[in-house]
Order: structure tokens, then sequence, then C-alpha cells
């Protein structure tokens, strides 16, 4: 039976049956634990609406959803979506322990028959996720318009020792790595701190927001620290996990002002990238790339990480490794007049883009 959770404080009294339910899922995933989804929503819940779908059987919980309604517009028509929580930012998947296609089948019903929303976008789902096919058969039997974008998520695996892994690199960046580091420690007072533990927010958090101030992000209004949301959301999740060791974060000071960092979510033997960013008056001595190198080689040498998860491919990614895992995108469009238009115009702005590439 499906239910709606719409009311937060109910989704905040959930915490020991949502994390005993993932983990009884065996989902191996950080960003679907109770503490990460109630530190987002904190944050960011502004004008979304909260939709939580929770499947039970006989009184006993055997699925969730973490799910918001949102507000978009899309070819100057307004619509509405509901979307993963946090979903940019780490893979995301339906919570199922039991009757997998039953309860998609009864999500994607209840879409179609409540018409809250127009569209639901289901994103970065792990491509070898029970879920994934499912989604897509139950999709097709019903016959709703959708469609599927493939994503690659760029991972590192921490094998033999950080001598190994260099030479797997390209010479030019293998000189990049050691001509960075000699000079930006050059400067002279180059301080490198790893931080596993935190007790303060206000002991960590003016670092990456100074250095945020300074980076590229802040004009483009990119990141997490850039905003007010951002760092509401670093102060809830340092609050859930600060003392536990699941937040590694890299910090790089010179004459004790920051200039670069990178945050990290370590789950098990996996790390989970979350955000980078340095100071642009450091540009000519790469620092992201220094701090980001000098954890790598730190992660080698300490052999409890054996996955590091970059996030989405990129040409910059690429250089640390061409290995990746592949994600999956749904936009589910619902059966409705005003969608069946939206869903064509897409495919021929789709069609148009693909014919120009090949120009």
């Amino acid at each position: 039976m499906l239910e709606l959770i719409q009311n937060e404080n109910q989704f905040y009294a959930m915490r020991n049956e949502w994390n005993s339910l993932l983990e009884r899922s065996a989902v191996g995933n950080p960003y679907l634990t109770h503490e990460w989804l109630n530190s987002w929503w904190k944050a960011y819940r502004d004008n979304k609406r909260l939709n939580i779908v929770i499947f039970k059987q006989k009184g006993q919980i055997i699925g969730a959803i973490p799910l918001f309604l949102s507000k978009e517009t899309v070819f100057g028509i307004p619509i509405k979506v509901i979307k993963f929580f946090s979903d940019r930012w780490g893979r995301m998947d339906f919570i199922l322990t039991e009757k997998r296609p039953e309860c998609i089948a009864e999500f994607l019903s209840w879409f179609q028959s409540a018409k809250m929303a127009d569209v639901v976008i289901l994103s970065r789902i792990p491509e070898d996720s029970e879920n994934a096919g499912i989604i897509e058969k139950v999709i097709k039997d019903k016959k709703f318009n959708y469609e599927k974008k493939e994503l690659k998520n760029t991972v590192i695996f921490l094998k033999d020792n950080w001598e190994t892994y260099l030479k797997q690199l390209t010479r030019k960046f293998r000189y990049e790595i050691k001509n960075k580091q000699k000079k930006l420690f050059g400067l002279g007072n180059v301080k490198y701190e790893r931080i596993t533990e935190v007790e303060d927010a206000d002991k960590v958090l003016p670092s990456l927001v100074a250095i945020c101030a300074k980076s590229w992000k802040y004009k483009d209004k990119k990141g997490i620290a850039v905003s007010s949301q951002g760092q509401q959301f670093y102060r809830n999740i340092i609050a859930e996990w600060g003392k536990t060791k699941k937040l590694d974060i890299s910090l790089l000071k010179q004459n004790d002002t920051p200039i670069a960092f990178t945050l990290r979510v370590k789950h098990k033997n996996t790390l989970y990238a979350l955000e980078t960013a340095y100071n642009q008056d450091f540009y000519v001595y790469s620092p992201g790339l220094v701090v980001n190198s000098i954890l790598l080689e730190r992660l080698f040498e300490e052999k409890g990480v054996n996955r590091y998860e970059l996030g989405e491919i990129s040409d910059s990614k690429k250089r640390w490794s061409a290995s990746y895992s592949p994600e999956v995108k749904f936009s589910i469009y619902n059966k409705t007049a005003k969608m069946q238009i939206l869903f064509l115009l897409k495919k021929i702005k789709n069609f148009i883009c693909k014919k120009n590439k090949a120009i």
C-alpha cells in the first residue's frame, strides 16, 4: 500500500525506521540516509513541497522514495515536477526491500491518477541497480512517454600504491601534478590539513566560504558553500555527521589564508566527492589539482578506501581515471495533452541538436 508523507515533522521522526529500511535494502549509498536527506531538506526546501512515498505491507514499511514537488518552466510552459532529493549531488534510488515491480508499478499508477505533477524526474540511478531495469519496463508497460539519459560517474579504484597509480596517468599529467605541487609549496608556509572529525561547524565553514568567495563558483553562483542555503546544509550535515568520520575535508592554506578545499563523504570503503573549490588568486598554481592529489596519495597510503567516486564525468576528471560507473536519468511525462505537446517539442529540439552536431 502506497502512503504519501507531506509533513516534514513526520519525516524527521522516521530516522530509525528509515535507516533500518535502507540497511535491509542493501543500497550502499550515503545520499539515501535519513541524516543526509533531512539535512538537505531543511536547507533547500524553499517553495518545494515534500512528497515522500512510502510502501507498506501488513503495517510494515517495505519501501520509500525521497521526493519533492516543485514548479519549473520548460519552453515557456509552467509545469509541476517531482524529483529526488539532492539528485545533482550524488546517486539516488528507490529504497525497496521486496515486491519491487509491484511497488514501482503502484508508484507510477499513483503519479498518473493523482495528477499532482506533470513530470517525474528520476536522476542518477545506478545502472546496475535492480530498480533501474524494472522502472523502464513498467514505464513501457504503462505506455508513458519518457526520456532516458545515460550518465557516467568517474571512479578511481585504489589498488596497488600511489606510485603505481601515477604510472597509469599520462606523462603530461604526472608532470603537471608534481610541478604544481612544487611551485605552490615553493611559495612558503603552505600547509595541508585533513579534517575527518568536526565538532563545531564554525571551526571549518568560514574557511570553505572564504575560498568560495574568491572562486569562479561565486560569480557563477555554483557550488554549495557559495549560497546561504548551502552553508546551512553544511551546518546541518556537520551536526549530524561531524563526529562520525563520514565527512572528509582537505584544506590548503598559505600564510593562514585558505586557498583550496575538497569535501568528500565516506561510506564504508568508498569516498564520494561532493565539492572542490579554490581561490582564483592562486590560479596559476592549480590549488584544486594539488589538494586533490595530496588527498589521493594519502588514501593510497591508508588503505581504508578502495573506491573513490569523483562525480559526473568531465574532461578534467578523465585525467584522473578512465574508469566510470554508469547511471541513468528517467524523465517520465504524465498522460495529459499539455505534456504530450511538451514531449513532442523536446523530441523536435533533440532531433535538431543532433542534426546540427552531425553537420
